[in-house]
């Protein structure tokens, strides 16, 4: 689809804005609509609020994909729960790798 070439406009219908060393030209509004933006964008902003305040995430759980978080108290030690059952491990590149259970002492 070809593009309209830009519609020529005087040197007193443009308005000049810097942002650090980036300076943007832009046609210049009215008072008035410029207030009207400002309103529309703090209405988006409300209704967007809700959304980016909540913390963390939900996580739908499938059967067969397994879940992943690190064990309490223990950073180097990742559980993964798979259909109900929880293993400790790590990982190694891409995969995890269960730790080798522990021999039971005889008393």
């Amino acid at each position: 689809m070809p593009t309209q070439p830009p519609i020529p406009q005087g040197e007193d219908d443009l308005e000049t804005f810097t942002f650090g060393n980036i300076t943007i030209r832009a046609p210049r509004i009215s008072e008035e609509e410029r207030l009207a933006r400002v309103q529309e964008s703090c209405e988006a902003m409300a209704r967007g609020a809700k959304g980016l305040l909540k913390r963390g995430v939900r996580i739908k759980r499938q059967k067969g994909v397994p879940l992943y978080y690190a064990a309490p108290n223990e950073p180097d030690v990742l559980i993964q729960e798979l259909n109900g059952k929880k293993t400790r491990g790590h990982f190694v590149g891409t995969r995890f790798i269960p730790e080798k259970p522990k021999a039971k002492r005889r008393t």
